[in-house]
């Protein structure tokens, strides 16, 4: 286990207390166990951790039975809360005297389960653009002074994101206004 990256030992040790779990009534408490991992292992992290708990259930006169019924996990993560239904996201925030107000997404109008990441950070998080700070400081300045050629070479040099459009859109306007 020396050789585990952080990831892959926060995966085992939580799947392995599910599992170990499983059979027995319990409450289980996760505080942001995805922290370490890729997105990709994010995005899969809520259907493991059910097959985690439903694998070898018991099944009398097919009804089948999970002892482990509540999880209670935070996150900050976008992954976490788009595999979840509204009614089981709690969203915390601060009112304007700075007390703590829980809501639930299902209360807030907040569909969550197979929103999309941009969704989810954008209603959650209140982030305006996805785009980093300093990238969009220097998209900005390129509309904002770039020549010409500076803006062709801008279009070349940033990735792709909703934002790129307003380089294309000063482009054009610059064009036409030769």
């Amino acid at each position: 286990m020396r050789n585990f990256s952080d990831g892959e030992h926060q995966f085992l040790h939580t799947i392995g207390i599910c599992m170990m779990l499983k059979r027995r009534r319990s409450l289980l408490l996760l505080d942001e166990p995805e922290t370490h991992f890729n997105p990709s292992w994010r995005a899969k992290f809520i259907k493991t951790l059910n097959q985690s708990i439903t694998a070898g259930s018991l099944n009398l006169d097919n009804i089948n039975i999970h002892l482990l019924k509540d999880i209670i996990l935070t996150s900050h993560s976008p992954f976490i809360i788009s595999d979840c239904l509204p009614n089981n996201v709690v969203f915390f925030d601060r009112d304007e005297e700075n007390k703590v107000e829980a809501r639930s997404a299902k209360n807030l109008g907040f569909n969550t389960f197979g929103a999309s990441v941009e969704y989810i950070l954008q209603r959650f998080f209140k982030m305006k653009n996805l785009v980093s700070e300093y990238s969009l400081e220097q998209i900005k300045e390129v509309v904002k002074n770039g020549s010409i050629e500076e803006i062709e070479y801008a279009i070349e040099y940033f990735g792709e994101s909703s934002i790129k459009q307003f380089l294309f859109r000063k482009l054009y306007e610059k064009k036409q206004n030769l």
